[in-house]
């Protein structure tokens, strides 16, 4: 349950900030996601998470410099 509290939070963090670029695909995945989570069911949450992965690299990409050191790039998250 650790995990699922975990992805939540991030979950919630991540939609708190997209949702101040106006970026509502990102936060509706976000929204399922941390349901999800919320309900325990996160081996129910790959097509949530992909999705949040696809939005938050297109996001990252397109707001960081580019010239951005690889260090930066946003990591998997894997549920299990």
């Amino acid at each position: 349950m650790g995990d699922a509290r975990a992805v939540s939070r991030i979950a919630d963090r991540i939609k708190e900030k997209v949702g101040q670029l106006g970026e509502r695909r990102l936060v509706t995945s976000c929204n399922r996601l941390e349901e999800k989570a919320t309900l325990g069911l996160l081996s129910d949450g790959h097509d949530e998470l992909h999705e949040v992965e696809l939005r938050s690299r297109d996001i990252f990409c397109t707001l960081a410099p580019q010239e951005s050191s690889p260090s930066l790039q946003p990591s998997r998250i894997a549920l299990t």
